[in-house]
Formats: structure tokens, sequence, C-alpha cells
């Protein structure tokens, strides 16, 4: 999509950001604007080496 000279990429919510999720994320990240969620502490880490937001469950549905 195309705004005021701006591209926007669309946006994909992630539930679950485990191995999966960070695969995923990986993949489809140079295509899609990508949050996250998952209620493992374990995982913020990983979610911020890969530039993904992690967010409430409401947001990502």
């Amino acid at each position: 999509m195309k705004d005021n000279n701006r591209i926007h990429k669309p946006s994909l919510g992630i539930v679950g950001f485990g191995a999966f999720g960070q695969l995923a994320a990986r993949h489809l990240g140079q295509h899609f604007e990508i949050t996250a969620y998952d209620p493992s502490l374990v995982v913020a880490s990983s979610a911020k080496q890969l530039g993904v937001p992690l967010t409430s469950l409401r947001s990502v549905v």
C-alpha cells in the first residue's frame, strides 16, 4: 500500500513466540510489520533481537 509517498507493510500478529513463532518472524519480517504475544518472559530477549515488540494477546488478535 502506498500513502503519502510511504510504503506501509501489512501487519501480522504471532501468538506464541517459541521456535516456530521466531522462525515465522525471521522469514516474514521483511514483508510484514510483526507484533507477538507470548506469556513467557523467556522469549523477551529473542523478540528484542528480532526487533519484534511483545504485546498483549488482545492487541495481537
